[in-house]
């Protein structure tokens, strides 16, 4: 699997997109059955994991399509735009529900 693709690599999609950032970030995989064992894999990959644990991103966005996974990762120019954005989004379970990998 690559990070890129006929749009360009993520930077240049995020562009293409409107997407004014700061820094984004994506973690990629295939061949995993079930969310658990991919999350564990990324997770053992330190650069992956630095993905998942970057505190300065924002915004997620995830997908699985047909046995591939997606994750990506953005933190915008401007927060005031995150914040925005913010009372726009989906709520999300507090973190102590989540599991933890």
């Amino acid at each position: 699997m690559t990070h890129s693709d006929p749009a360009g690599r993520l930077g240049r999609r995020m562009d293409r997109m409107g997407f004014e950032w700061h820094s984004v970030g994506e973690n990629v995989a295939s061949g995993y059955h079930s969310e658990d064992d991919v999350v564990r894999a990324w997770m053992k990959s330190p650069p992956h994991r630095k993905n998942i644990l970057n505190p300065h991103s924002v915004f997620l966005g995830i997908a699985n399509v047909q046995g591939y996974w997606t994750q990506e990762f953005g933190c915008p120019l401007d927060l005031k735009f995150a914040a925005e954005v913010a009372h726009k989004a989906a709520i999300c379970p507090p973190l102590s529900s989540l599991p933890l990998y």
